[in-house]
């Protein structure tokens, strides 16, 4: 259980009523049978949060009427006592900076909502904070020393020599916000000094490529220095399929003249 002994009233706030149905099932399994009030409404959210008075808000960012940020400030002023968890899809650091500042207690991305949303909420009901790691920059972790207690999800020390794999699953509304995703991945790998290696429909590849200029990317000398590398999936899966055919036309020869066959 996340809680102690009495039960945590929740307001949940998305505009996407399958995406709150998602977030319910998470908070209602692991805390203790919690009261979960919803809106898929900014002002409608305020206004939920000043009757109930909740000892937790689950928020979105991008909401009707009035955005998430502006429904934190007020959160804050019409119940003070509330601890504010930000679930959102937005990865630019300078919201998440922007929604800590609010008073927040926590900065989820949803696509790590699985693995980081309990620990967020366990973080906020005791008095901590937490970020999604994928979203710690310099700036954040100089907002973050601010607060007395801060808490980031601990990470084995990597070796000498090791080369770590990071594999993330996405799930989202449309386009643009899967666009908007690329981009700011890409982005943020680029300015790191690391490569990237996009693999996506062309539309896709062509809103990434038009995003990161906007952004003022030099995508040109990344392409140039061989840390930007941009493949059509379609293109790929024919590729895959043709490496897939060569591959079984050398097994059935191997087999047949009863040898090895080594795939690089």
């Amino acid at each position: 259980m996340v809680s102690g002994s009495r039960s945590i009233s929740v307001l949940l706030v998305d505009d996407f009523q399958q995406w709150r149905r998602v977030v319910r099932v998470i908070l209602q399994r692991e805390l203790q049978t919690p009261t979960i009030s919803e809106a898929a409404d900014g002002l409608v959210a305020v206004q939920k949060a000043q009757e109930v008075q909740p000892d937790l808000v689950v928020l979105d960012i991008g909401l009707p009427s009035l955005d998430g940020i502006g429904v934190a400030r007020r959160i804050k002023n019409v119940s003070p006592t509330s601890k504010i968890v930000f679930l959102t899809e937005n990865r630019s650091s300078d919201l998440a900076e922007a929604a800590l500042q609010t008073g927040a207690s926590a900065y989820v991305v949803k696509s790590s909502a699985v693995k980081e949303l309990l620990p967020a909420v366990k973080q906020a009901l005791a008095g901590g904070r937490f970020i999604s790691p994928s979203l710690i920059t310099h700036a954040l972790l100089e907002t973050n020393e601010q607060h007395t207690h801060s808490s980031y999800p601990e990470t084995r020390p990597q070796r000498s020599g090791e080369v770590r794999c990071r594999h993330q699953a996405n799930f989202c509304k449309n386009d643009a916000v899967f666009v908007d995703g690329l981009a700011c991945f890409a982005e943020t790998t680029l300015r790191n000094g690391d490569a990237v290696v996009l693999l996506a429909t062309e539309s896709h590849r062509t809103g990434v490529l038009k995003r990161l200029k906007l952004r003022g990317v030099d995508v040109a000398a990344a392409i140039d220095e061989k840390r930007y590398t941009s493949i059509d999936i379609v293109d790929s899966i024919s590729m895959f399929r043709f490496a897939e055919h060569l591959t079984e036309e050398a097994a059935r020869a191997g087999k047949e003249k009863n040898i090895r066959v080594g795939v690089g």
